[in-house]
């Protein structure tokens, strides 16, 4: 099949098809390509391989509404980029935002549709568990099940929960748009992938691996075949004859490929393809963060889904009261943090992707086709000197007193501004773009330099932006781009909010939507703890560093743990 999306090497700017003027995050023309995708590798996004599967290659395939090409998760069990090759950690940060992003809902056969709030993107469908988190303890919700989103407030040491990170501080959207005036509260929400779900249950069974130590995330094909095993035994996977083909042969079972014999009349489907999926995508956790679309002018710019959200008394500016309305709303992505283990990396990967009219960047440095004329020869860009009109959707346009907490969200629930302010729209800016700082930072690396990571990730993203973009702009994903990735060589990582000595990549890595006023901290400053042994030595199990892991007081069980298409739309 040939593919729908034509593979673009260059790197040419872009811009939104839209009448809707906004101000947006635009990249340098003249960057130099120094992270790019192949054509090779673009295939092994959208087409599933015989190296996975044992059978012809898969796909592309196509929402069957929406139209959005499908794309497959990275091979997690199979990465073998060194640790310092930064480039292929943001590759796999890239592709794993398309699959998150992608409709399960797909066929071989090329759609027209638009995505809208009911498309099942697979964040929202049976993949992904969404997680509540009242206080310190955790509680997974049914897969597939609409989810349930708060405003930030204040995140315990010990649980992530629907909180962000180090502040209880309310991000408020500007509002300015031709079809409503209202500005929209920031909603964040956490999910995990069923494989997490998988290690839970076995967590809350005081499950050990047979060396002893406590588990911790995948990190091997080994691992995450025994945990396939293991969820197969207990029916929380899918138990067909294809299902069964698929472990066996993933996991050296010796399998059959006539036992997929009865599909011949009908082409594979991604449902069917489940169990594969599972084993490549491992380890996975979200957070995420949204808007009300009903206050965009251009929603369908937007990843949306349908949640439920608190609603308050707005009449006052200076203390908005919460009340309780389980009426589904449709909410629009403005970030995300993408969390997964890949094979000799059990801290994980973190990175981090934002809408490109959330707000602008303070200038930064990058390399050029031609060095410019400065002492480093490094170029250097400025969202703001380069728009021509239009608003952000969090910042006033101006750098003036930017990332101030004006209101917060109290232990009652409500909102309450901060002592001498009221309760207005936010003006953000991105602190440290692309999370890389120009000078030494808790002592983390300074090489590759913050120009050259700048570098590869504007090159990356100008390049996968432009292979998501379609003519009539109707795939939401390329307007969404990868802030930053945070790593370590996978044999240590940080045991101190003030230790990044380990750190690798995008080291002072926020979003502007998640960790609005703090900013001048990076992942592994929050999620810097490791698991030790009775000698006090440090182990490979890693599940510290999610603050939720050991926290559940509802493991999945059978109950929650449902075959991933139970409840998909298959009309």
């Amino acid at each position: 099949m040939t593919l729908r999306y034509t593979f673009l090497a260059s790197t040419a700017a872009l811009t939104l098809c839209s009448s809707q003027v906004f101000a947006q995050t635009k990249f340098p023309d003249d960057v130099v390509p120094s992270c790019q995708l192949t054509e090779k590798e673009w295939k092994s996004w959208v087409q599933i391989g015989t190296d996975i599967t044992g059978l012809p290659p898969f796909g592309p395939v196509y929402g069957k509404e929406s139209g959005l090409v499908y794309v497959f998760p990275p091979n997690g069990p199979g990465f073998s980029a060194d640790a310092y090759d930064d480039c292929a950690f943001y590759k796999w940060s890239a592709q794993m935002f398309g699959w998150i992003t992608s409709d399960v809902n797909a066929a071989a056969e090329m759609h027209t549709g638009r995505p809208g709030e009911d498309t099942q993107y697979v964040l929202s469908s049976n993949f992904f568990f969404g997680v509540s988190s009242p206080g310190n303890d955790a509680n997974f919700l049914p897969q597939g099940a609409i989810k349930t989103h708060g405003v930030r407030t204040p995140k315990p040491v010990n649980a992530d929960g629907t909180a962000q990170a180090g502040s209880s501080g309310v991000l408020l959207s500007q509002g300015a748009n031709e079809v409503s005036k209202e500005s929209s509260l920031v909603y964040g929400g956490v999910s995990t992938n069923r494989m997490y779900g998988y290690m839970a249950q076995r967590y809350q069974q005081a499950y050990t691996t047979p060396a002893g130590n406590p588990i911790s995330f995948l990190q091997t094909g080994d691992q995450t075949c025994d945990l396939m095993d293991y969820a197969w035994e207990n029916d929380f996977i899918d138990r067909s004859a294809v299902g069964l083909y698929f472990k066996d042969h993933l996991c050296g079972g010796g399998a059959d490929p006539s036992m997929v014999d009865s599909k011949q009349d009908s082409p594979l489907t991604i449902s069917d393809l489940e169990t594969a999926i599972d084993y490549l995508s491992m380890s996975m956790l979200l957070k995420t963060t949204w808007v009300e679309s009903s206050t965009l002018q251009h929603p369908e710019q937007y990843i949306q889904q349908m949640a439920v959200i608190p609603r308050y008394d707005k009449t006052s500016d200076t203390e908005w009261t919460v009340s309780q309305d389980d009426t589904p709303v449709a909410l629009a992505l403005v970030g995300m943090h993408v969390v997964g283990s890949v094979k000799g990396h059990p801290e994980m990967i973190w990175a981090t992707f934002e809408h490109v009219n959330n707000a602008p960047s303070v200038p930064y440095e990058y390399n050029g086709t031609t060095p410019c004329a400065t002492e480093t020869g490094h170029c250097i860009y400025s969202d703001m000197a380069h728009q021509t009109g239009g608003s952000w959707l969090f910042s006033n346009g101006t750098t003036d007193t930017p990332n101030v907490m004006t209101a917060e969200v109290a232990a009652s629930g409500n909102i309450k501004a901060t002592s001498g302010n009221t309760i207005v729209p936010t003006n953000a800016v991105r602190e440290t773009p692309f999370g890389n700082p120009t000078t030494a930072y808790d002592g983390a690396p300074t090489t590759p330099s913050a120009a050259d990571k700048n570098t590869m990730l504007i090159s990356l993203n100008k390049q996968v932006m432009g292979l998501f973009k379609k003519k009539d702009g109707s795939d939401p994903r390329a307007n969404y781009f990868l802030s930053g990735s945070v790593w370590t060589d996978g044999t240590q990582w940080p045991n101190s909010p003030t230790d990044m000595s380990t750190t690798l990549g995008s080291t002072k890595l926020a979003n502007t939507t998640a960790e609005t006023f703090t900013q001048d901290q990076g992942c592994f400053n929050c999620h810097y703890d490791w698991m030790k042994d009775k000698a006090g030595k440090p182990v490979a199990a890693t599940t510290t560093l999610s603050h939720i892991y050991g926290n559940f007081v509802n493991p999945p069980g059978q109950d929650t743990l449902i075959p991933v298409f139970d409840n998909a739309v298959t009309d």
